[in-house]
């Protein structure tokens, strides 16, 4: 027996032998049929890969197989380049993702990679016979997918030389030897017993051939299922097909009527587009004429920008005069109100017609002169009074103080002022005070230069009860501080009567009737400040950015003088409320409606029977709500 025939297993000689009917057990004819066994091993093997080929390429026909060279090499080349170098059960995994688990193919690469590892010359096992796989009996039971994947991965590794431990699983129990003992030998002639070893390759053969029929039951059960489908596909699509022709035939009718329309609608579009053509040049008439109207409003609206900002600075002047003005003549006032009631005007002005233009600018004209007239007056003034800003405050303090130590000593001597200047009274003076003031002669025309020009620093008498004893002073008095200051009793009737004269009846030059103790804080009105306090309601402000904080730092940047605030947060409201006092000076300011931000509007504070009378709050009560 030839070595050829040994490296060959029972499972290629199926076919040989089922094709040769009488099989002659002498030695020739056995290695005569092993060389066209072999032969005949390789032509199936080619016909399985080609196969294979058609399998994984889709293709239905065998022309396309005549132009490849090698299609086992193909399917090997396309396994490899997606799942070599990959671990067993990744490689299984991909393997049956690319047979979409299907046995039949399968079953025929654990054939192909079989074959392929057999023929080796380093190939371990000698007659080998592949275990039959069938589905698992139970549900526990490894799934026969799996199973002939591992063979696959085994089998793979075998033809490339790599012989694994899960190679002899993949083998029945029978082929897995390394000896001879299949064989049998008759000792006398040493020659091989042919009928037992055909026996046993017939035995072979039949399980070979029922596996086969299995498998061959399963094509045609696919195929027969596949054919059904197929049947069932073709009724379907004949239905759809006389479907399409029914639609195709109303389509057809459709699109008649269609045209018919299309001319209908090719007449209206253009009679369209004569009506289009002669809008359009409606449109460019307008249009012309948009823009000549457009080129109007551009200069009226340059122009009104320009009164804008003519007003603002007004505005900023106005305000600017208002919080240096605490008391101006009747003339500045009546101007502030009108100057307000004309800011009014112009801004309604505004957004009247191009023909309130000539009215506003005859009025802003007036006014022009006006407030020329007035800024003259305005800045005469403002040069006198705010040099004498400072001074004033200061004189007004040590008037006041000089008032406290009159109303000392005339309280402790009762004489006049006349007497005091005429008659010095010895002092023991340990501190000294002094009074110094120093008068300028260069305008006495007026009150005013009189305040501006004299500055008179802070008296300081220490005159306690118990240096007093009858009549005398026992520190300088009041007359010997005027006799050794600058001031002349005319220097200070004249300051005392700035804004309230004394009546004098029968002037002489020795006595002037000037009564310090308690007429001078009644009718020294000059440093007194008008105690009316006006009450408002603001309402409108946001909470975003508002708060009583804020409002009482943006009244105090325009000198607005508070006297008391109360902020009323509403929680169920999106806007905030206060209670705002001010001096009655500054209500203009607040009734302006400029003066405050857009949104913030104000009231009068009502009193509270008022606010009854107005609400008719006690007649919810009455009724119980």
């Amino acid at each position: 027996m030839d070595m050829s025939t040994c490296c060959h297993s029972p499972v290629d000689l199926i076919y040989t032998e089922l094709q040769n009917c009488a099989l002659q057990p002498s030695h020739d004819s056995f290695s005569n049929t092993s060389n066209f066994i072999c032969h005949d091993s390789q032509s199936g093997l080619i016909n399985e890969s080609q196969q294979l080929v058609k399998y994984f390429l889709n293709d239905a026909s065998d022309t396309n197989l005549v132009s490849l060279s090698d299609p086992s090499q193909i399917i090997t080349d396309r396994i490899d380049s997606e799942c070599n170098g990959l671990p067993k059960d990744s490689f299984i995994a991909s393997l049956l993702e690319i047979c979409q688990n299907d046995t039949d193919t399968l079953e025929q690469l654990r054939l192909y990679y079989f074959k392929v590892a057999k023929c080796r010359e380093d190939f371990p096992i000698q007659c080998p016979v592949l275990k039959r796989r069938v589905n698992p009996r139970g549900k526990t039971g490894e799934p026969l997918v799996n199973k002939l994947g591992r063979d696959c991965y085994a089998l793979r590794l075998a033809s490339r030389g790599e012989f694994c431990d899960d190679l002899k699983e993949t083998f029945s129990s029978r082929s897995v030897s390394t000896n001879l003992s299949n064989i049998d030998v008759d000792v006398t002639t040493s020659a091989p017993n042919f009928d037992t070893i055909l026996r046993e390759k017939l035995i072979q053969l039949e399980s070979t051939v029922l596996e086969i029929k299995a498998s061959n039951s399963k094509t045609v059960s696919n195929l027969t299922n596949r054919i059904d489908g197929l049947y069932t596909e073709n009724k379907k699509l004949h239905t759809e097909l006389n479907k399409q022709k029914e639609r195709h035939i109303n389509i057809q009718s459709q699109l008649n009527i269609i045209r018919s329309k299309n001319s209908m609608l090719n007449d209206a579009v253009a009679n369209f587009e004569k009506t289009q053509k002669t809008n359009i040049d409606n449109l460019t008439e307008l249009s012309q004429y948009q823009k000549n109207n457009e080129s109007t409003m551009r200069g009226t609206i340059e122009s009104m920008n320009n009164l804008k900002s003519v007003v603002g600075q007004n505005e900023n002047k106005i305000n600017n005069i208002k919080t240096k003005l605490d008391k101006t003549t009747t003339l500045s006032n009546e101007t502030k109100s009108r100057l307000d009631s004309e800011i009014i005007r112009i801004t309604k002005i505004s957004d009247s017609r191009a023909s309130g233009l000539c009215n506003l600018k005859s009025k802003v004209s007036i006014m022009s002169n006006e407030l020329k007239e007035i800024n003259t007056s305005i800045l005469s003034f403002n040069n006198n009074t705010l040099s004498n800003n400072q001074s004033v405050t200061e004189l007004r303090k040590r008037m006041n103080a000089l008032e406290k130590n009159v109303k000392q000593l005339t309280c402790s001597n009762q004489m006049s002022y006349a007497l005091a200047t005429s008659k010095p009274v010895p002092t023991d003076l340990t501190t000294n005070t002094e009074i110094h003031v120093d008068m300028s002669n260069e305008n006495n025309e007026t009150d005013s230069s009189l305040l501006r020009d004299s500055i008179v620093k802070p008296v300081y008498v220490n005159h306690p009860k118990k240096n007093v004893e009858k009549g005398f002073l026992h520190k300088k008095s009041f007359a010997s501080v005027i006799a050794s200051s600058n001031i002349t009793p005319d220097s200070v009737e004249n300051v005392l009567n700035k804004d309230q004269p004394l009546e004098n009846t029968n002037n002489s030059q020795h006595k002037i009737p000037v009564h310090f103790p308690s007429s001078v804080c009644s009718t020294f009105k000059g440093v007194v400040h008008k105690k009316k306090v006006s009450r408002f309601y603001v309402g409108g402000i946001d909470k975003r950015n508002g708060s009583e904080k804020l409002m009482r730092k943006y009244l105090e940047d325009r000198n607005v003088k508070v006297t008391f605030i109360r902020y009323f947060d509403r929680p169920n409201k999106r806007t905030a409320s206060a209670q705002l006092n001010v001096i009655s000076d500054d209500e203009p300011y607040i009734c302006d409606p400029y003066f405050w931000p857009s949104g913030i509007f104000t009231k009068p504070w009502l009193s509270w029977q008022q606010f009854v009378s107005e609400h008719s709050i006690s007649s919810y009560r009455r009724n119980g709500m």
